[in-house]
């Protein structure tokens, strides 16, 4: 997997047009080559938001090495609003523990390392009702 320093995987997350854009598909897989676990998001992604000219593109998002997947989404409230997404944002460790705090270490297997040592937190906000989904992982990258 290619490296990306930390402020570079939040610049490139953070700068895309997530308000507007659609969640369209989510799916949680292993990759099998190695077990590692992996989710990826259809979106329909606004590439263009001037009023009047706006435009979209289906694409994939998916989260490198994912640690830990929550979402809390109102199924019915995602019919209501059509999957749109409200906002997104990419943070650092801190922001995970902040979330997690204790919680984390409940399930998480006994290891040598700092489990948010080098991850990120990306949340995902849908338009209310709709909910949200947060992912700690190591990375993401556009399929």
């Amino acid at each position: 997997m290619k490296h990306f320093d930390k402020t570079d995987v939040r610049e490139r997350f953070n700068q895309q047009l997530w308000h507007d854009s659609k969640l369209i598909d989510s799916r949680l897989i292993t990759v099998a080559k190695d077990g590692e676990v992996a989710l990826t998001l259809a979106v329909d992604l606004l590439t263009d938001g001037e009023i009047g000219k706006q435009k979209w593109s289906r694409r994939v998002l998916a989260f490198d090495r994912c640690r830990w997947v929550q979402m809390e989404t109102d199924v019915l409230g995602m019919q209501m609003v059509g999957g749109d997404i409200s906002d997104a944002v990419c943070e650092e460790e801190l922001a995970a523990r902040k979330l997690l705090g204790d919680k984390f270490s409940q399930f998480d297997l006994p290891q040598p390392n700092d489990p948010f040592e080098d991850i990120f937190l990306f949340r995902l906000v849908l338009i209310p009702p709709g909910g949200e989904i947060s992912v700690l992982a190591k990375s993401f990258h556009w399929g």
